[in-house]
């Protein structure tokens, strides 16, 4: 059996303008699928961090979306996990 490796997402949110940065985004739901399996699911906490561990593999899909009471877009992505894996997702205000 293939030991477990870290998987961590970082969810940051950028309003624009002037003074646009990236800034870390708390409480988005971070779902981790396989197969159309779900493998790991929960929130981002104050830093916008969210953590698992993950067996090595391809056809992970990455999806994240913002609370509810956030106009945010939602993102997903495809990824393999190999000794470990790092992603930074930045959510934008959605258009009314």
């Amino acid at each position: 059996m293939t030991k477990p490796v870290p998987v961590e997402v970082r969810v940051l949110v950028n309003y624009g303008g002037e003074f646009a940065r990236d800034v870390p985004l708390a409480g988005a739901t971070v779902s981790i699928t396989r197969s159309g399996k779900t493998v790991a699911q929960g929130v981002t906490d104050k830093d916008g961090l969210y953590r698992v561990l993950a067996a090595p593999g391809s056809g992970y899909q990455l999806r994240v979306s913002p609370a509810p009471n956030q106009r945010l877009t939602s993102e997903s992505r495809t990824f393999t996990v190999g000794q470990s894996y790092q992603a930074a997702v930045t959510l934008r205000p959605s258009k009314p």
